[in-house]
């Protein structure tokens, strides 16, 4: 088979076509004739050594895939050699062929076609999870999306519009405001690619402005930094947010615990015993991230030992953007420490 390996940190210019052998699926897996393999952010931050997962090189980027099955495992049902699947393959997807645990699938129709498949889970599956699940958005109820052209913004627009949400879409260009409204957005703002401060006062105008009353139910944000901070300045007109990496907020204060640990290589790692699973992952993502757990640590004021934990009081109306992206609540306040 062939395969496009990471062999080294960088960029796509660093990946090698290689030559492998066809693998063989083991035991509850199929072996996937790969016909379309997606380009994802994931696929981004993972060559280069960014993402929180850091598969053992040589490896092949590639998280999501559509195919033919031409091989199955032993003890696997419901799946047969011919079967048209899409699959979450992790890593590995930019080769010819690869093997996939069965729970890993989806069946797809006839009808579609390979390259939709392959770049429908990610998408589709991270903004119909946020906007439903999270957001719990309602009929009626105005979604402003921002990003609105690139992959889970144009879904969120798209799941929005089907939900009979009204969609503010916010972009970068006329060409992509138009792309919008053909996807289904009432409205589109048009921000510049450089955000300032005018700017930025300029986005919260227009926000309250097509807001209305009632303001913005569902902001979902898949760009960060300073525009962020744009539609921050419109707070009082914005019920709920979820923001780029899965943060999501109702406004106000909440308190978190978060308990240090050590990892296999001694560095502090760190875990939050909430109900939230959100706000578990972001204190997860704070310490993978060297960044963060700077800004994190440095917060605290004193230094705090692996087997500590400390009580935070976190402000969620602010944030930090990491250099890789993920934006996180501002810390405001150690309630205590101890040991």
């Amino acid at each position: 088979m062939q395969a496009m390996l990471s062999t080294a940190p960088g960029g796509p210019e660093t990946l090698e076509p290689t030559t492998l052998p066809d693998p063989e699926p083991a035991r509850g897996k199929v072996r996937i004739k790969v016909r379309a393999a997606a380009a994802n952010y994931p696929d981004v931050l993972i060559i280069r050594d960014l993402y929180q997962i850091k598969p053992p090189r040589p490896f092949a980027p590639g998280g999501e895939v559509a195919g033919e099955i031409d091989a199955v495992g032993e003890d696997v049902t419901g799946f047969a050699p011919g079967d048209r699947v899409a699959a979450l393959t992790g890593h590995g997807g930019f080769a010819t062929r690869i093997c996939v645990a069965t729970e890993r699938l989806v069946k797809i129709p006839a009808t579609m076609p390979f390259e939709d498949a392959a770049c429908f889970l990610f998408t589709y599956g991270t903004s119909h999870h946020a906007l439903k699940d999270r957001a719990q958005l309602k009929r009626g109820e105005t979604l402003l999306v921002l990003g609105a052209a690139g992959g889970v913004g144009a879904a969120a627009v798209e799941l929005g519009r089907a939900a009979g949400a009204r969609v503010i879409a916010a972009v970068s260009s006329e060409q992509k405001a138009d792309f919008c409204r053909r996807l289904g957005a009432a409205e589109t703002i048009v921000y510049p690619r450089e955000m300032d401060r005018d700017a930025q006062k300029a986005l919260a105008g227009e926000i309250k402005r097509l807001a209305g009353p009632e303001g913005v139910h569902v902001v979902y944000d898949a760009v960060g930094g300073a525009y962020a901070a744009g539609w921050n300045l419109a707070e009082e007109f914005i019920n709920m947010y979820i923001g780029f990496g899965g943060e999501f907020y109702k406004p106000g204060t909440a308190e978190v615990t978060i308990i240090l640990q050590a990892d296999e290589h001694g560095q502090p790692r760190a875990y939050s015993p909430t109900d939230d699973p959100l706000t578990a992952d972001v204190i997860e993502r704070m310490m993978c991230d060297p960044e963060l757990r700077a800004v994190l640590l440095d917060s605290l004021g004193q230094p705090l030992d692996v087997g500590h934990s400390v009580r935070l009081e976190i402000e969620p109306g602010r944030f930090l953007v990491a250099e890789s992206g993920f934006l996180i609540c501002e810390i405001r306040a150690i309630k205590q420490a101890r040991p």
